[in-house]
Order: structure tokens, then sequence, then C-alpha cells
């Protein structure tokens, strides 16, 4: 590990420290081609294991199959960020509850031996494939949390291109309900929203098919906004929208934790699509005038 560095929230390592910049363990190979290069790195991490004296027990079979899931996820992440053009730092958090659910399947690898073990190997002489180092960021509670920064170094780069790596060869997991949020309603304004459990329908399943369809359209372009003078791309968590309803599925439906619907004005004004300008529209009740127009009725003014 690195020397170990603090940041107030905010400051550069990359990008402002937030939750858009963990580990992306939703994203996972989708090709022949990645899993190939999984292999590769299964092989090269056990030969440098070899050739360290205090590394000369034999891995178990269970050890092993983690490595192959943990090099999966991170070769994914990887080669979202190859392909958009940048490498920022990504960002495993000590605390898990910081970046996700306590009911997430993945949340073990976070305090997975095997993690720490596949960082350490690829950030060692023998294979120089990243850098890793600590850090403590300072939040808005005022006190400090740890992260470990993976960075990607240029021979990592370098299989990526070897491989013929691109887009197409991830893919995030297509988990029951995971666009789709269903939520409380407020009983009174002190009230606080709820997520509830619900049965996985086809109208659900056909509901996150759309929503796929309009992440996956996302992705394709590069797209960028101005910050303090830096262009920053959006990342693969940026740009996933969420489809939120209350207490049933007949209120509420619109999309949500996009980055851009956060943002203000005066950086929206600078997102650009494969660098051409954007232009935000907004029409005054849309809905009330559309219902009118379907019926081919002027609405009152």
């Amino acid at each position: 590990m690195g020397k170990e560095t603090v940041v107030s929230e905010g400051e550069a390592l990359g990008r402002e420290l937030n939750s858009n910049h963990f580990l992306d363990l939703s994203l996972k190979p989708n090709s022949i081609s990645i899993k190939e290069l999984v292999e590769t790195l299964i092989e090269r991490i056990a030969e440098a294991r070899e050739q360290s004296p205090s590394n000369q027990r034999k891995q178990r079979k269970s050890a092993i199959e983690q490595q192959r899931y943990i090099l999966g996820r991170l070769i994914s992440n990887f080669v979202y960020n190859h392909e958009k053009g940048v490498n920022y730092s990504f960002f495993v958090p000590v605390n898990k509850s910081l970046a996700f659910k306590k009911s997430d399947e993945n949340i073990n690898l976070f305090h997975n031996l095997q993690l720490k073990y596949v960082l350490d190997m690829l950030a060692s002489n023998k294979l120089n494939l990243i850098k890793v180092s600590k850090a403590k960021f300072k939040n808005n509670n005022s006190y400090f949390n740890e992260c470990t920064i993976i960075k990607v170094n240029k021979e990592m780069h370098k299989l990526i291109i070897l491989y013929e790596l691109s887009l197409s060869d991830i893919k995030k997991d297509e988990k029951e309900n995971y666009n789709i949020i269903l939520k409380s309603r407020k009983r009174d304004y002190f009230d606080t929203k709820i997520i509830l459990n619900y049965k996985y329908k086809k109208f659900i399943k056909d509901y996150n098919n759309d929503i796929a369809y309009i992440n996956n359209a996302l992705l394709k372009p590069i797209i960028t906004y101005q910050k303090d003078s830096k262009k920053i791309v959006f990342t693969i968590n940026d740009l996933t929208l969420y489809r939120y309803f209350d207490e049933n599925f007949k209120s509420g439906g619109r999309l949500f934790q996009g980055l851009w619907q956060s943002m203000k004005k005066k950086d929206r004004e600078t997102i650009r699509i494969d660098n051409h300008k954007t232009v935000t529209l907004d029409y005054s009740q849309i809905n009330p005038n559309l219902l009118y127009s379907m019926e081919g009725e002027t609405p009152p003014l």
C-alpha cells in the first residue's frame, strides 16, 4: 500500500469524492475475451505467488474461484473507464454502508481477504498492473472514513487493448427489482419513506426492460460536463436511471438518479454528448397538455 493521504470531501482524487466512484460491483464480464484475460491474470498471480518465499502454501480451489470473481468485476470497471477514455480512480470503502445496502449479495467482497490479496498481487512489482493506496476523507458529519484507492497502470491498459475489450464485453447484473423501486407514501411531513418489497410480475419485468433499454442507450456516447474548468466524463452510475413508485404501481413511476437531474443549471449548460452541445427543455403543465392533445382538444387559457 502507498502512503496514506487525507483529503477533504469534494477534493480531487480523480473526481469529486462520492459514491459514484466506488467500485461498481454490478459490472461483470460478458464475453469469452474478458474471461480469457481473467484466466491469464490468475496464472500470473499464481506464478508470482510461487516466486514469493512467504506464499508457498497451496491455495484452495474456493480461493481461486473468489479471485476469478473479483478479477472479473475489477476488469469490467477498468474496461469501462478505458473505453470512455478516462482514468479515474476507484474507491473501495472500508465501511460497507457507504456504497451498498446490507442486503447486497456482493457486499462481502469488501471484507473478503481475497480482494486485498488480488489488489496486492496486481500492484506488486512482478505484475505492476495497478497502483493501490489508502486515503481518509472527511465527510459532512465531520468524522473520518477510510477508503482504498485503485489506479490503473499502463500495463493494464495494454492488456485491455491486446484482448480487444470494449463496452460490449461487459454488462450490469440483471437482478430482479434492480431498476424498479417501490416506496411507502408519506403520511405526514415528519414521516419517512421506506422501500417496500413486492412480487416480480411480468409488467415489472417489462418496466425493467424499458429502463435497461434507456440506460444502455445512455452508455453508448461519451457524455461530459465541466466542473472547475475540468472536463468530467459521466460514469456508468451517473447515467443509470431508476423508476420510483409510491405505495403501488399506479402512483408515481418517474425516472430518477441520473446525475444531470441534480446538477446546478450552470453545470447542466456544460453537458456535451460526443462533444455536441445540449439544451434543457422545460414544458409548462406538460401532462395536462398531453391529455388534451390525445383527445384532440385545446386546453383552456
